[in-house]
């Protein structure tokens, strides 16, 4: 039996334009685990069980796929754009989906069962990235046509030892420091804003110039505060800088207090809830902004 490593959805339209909506790191972990029931079932693991499920959620890009689904939505019905929302069904914190085949891998389990499972998540991963060069070539078709790669990410930025903005990475034996850095991060300054990812680590310019400006106005005429490239770039090893240089695209990561119920300093990133009203606001500026930049490039037809 194959993993099911992609869901599709389409929302129709008469349209000839075309919108793709690609949520690399939505997933949690139910499907996957039933498929791989030794993770769950691990001796080792099953010693921080609590521990290990907050970090897949921490990891998780809660809200991502809810605020895809919500932007194809409008897309489809306010502007007459047809709108794909592509999900990679396998969780970040163990495969991550927006990388390449030699980074992909996340060194959170037991090494044991890390090395048993190596090569089957592997062609999970495998899976994906070959949907992906087929919809390359099937949007290269299109006369009118944008790539949205959709990510969220943990509102304040960890810290560390300086009191400067710093990542530990992630290990096993580090699991618990791991999930404290970013549990605790909201004590510091570090506050995010939405970050529009649209250049590689040179500052090099890579997402189409047209998507970027008109979701760059359209978010700041609704007040929402944005940056480029700011915390991430689109370095060559992650799938945005792909997408940018294969079709017209752009990669946006929200932070999760914008769409979440209650303040950010309340903020639970392992238990993050919804707020449906926030969603829909964000996701009128951002299919406004894709509506421009489909109207701008290409006339209606």
């Amino acid at each position: 039996m194959t993993y099911p490593s992609i869901k599709e959805t389409v929302y129709h339209s008469r349209s000839r334009h075309h919108a793709v909506l690609v949520v690399p790191h939505g997933a949690d972990a139910r499907e996957f685990f039933r498929f791989f029931p030794e993770i769950p079932n691990d001796p080792e693991l099953q010693k921080v069980w609590p521990l290990f499920q907050s970090y897949l959620e921490i990891e998780r890009d809660g809200g991502a796929s809810e605020i895809s689904h919500a932007v194809a939505y409008c897309l489809a019905s306010d502007f007459g754009i047809r709108s794909q929302v592509v999900e990679l069904n396998y969780p970040r914190g163990l495969v991550d989906g927006g990388r390449l085949r030699d980074h992909c891998l996340r060194p959170c389990l037991p090494l044991r069962l890390m090395d048993s499972l190596k090569e089957a998540m592997l062609r999970v991963h495998e899976t994906s990235l070959s949907y992906m060069d087929r919809l390359y070539e099937f949007m290269a078709a299109e006369d009118s046509s944008f790539l949205i790669d959709i990510h969220t990410m943990a509102s304040f930025c960890p810290v560390g030892k300086a009191g400067t903005p710093y990542t530990l990475p992630v290990s096993f034996p580090q699991l618990e420091d791991y999930v404290n850095q970013y549990l605790d991060a909201y004590s510091h300054a570090y506050h995010r804003k939405i970050d529009l990812i649209c250049a590689d680590q040179t500052g090099r310019k890579l997402a189409d110039p047209i998507l970027l400006e008109c979701i760059t106005n359209k978010l700041r005429q609704a007040d929402y505060a944005c940056l480029e490239n700011e915390p991430y770039h689109a370095a060559p090893i992650y799938l945005s800088y792909q997408h940018m240089l294969k079709v017209p695209s752009i990669s946006i990561d929200v932070p999760k207090h914008l769409i979440a119920v209650g303040a950010v300093e309340d903020l639970e990133l392992d238990r993050l809830q919804i707020d449906p009203v926030a969603l829909r606001a964000l996701a009128a500026a951002l299919a406004s902004g894709i509506a421009e930049a489909i109207h701008k490039k290409k006339p209606q037809l």
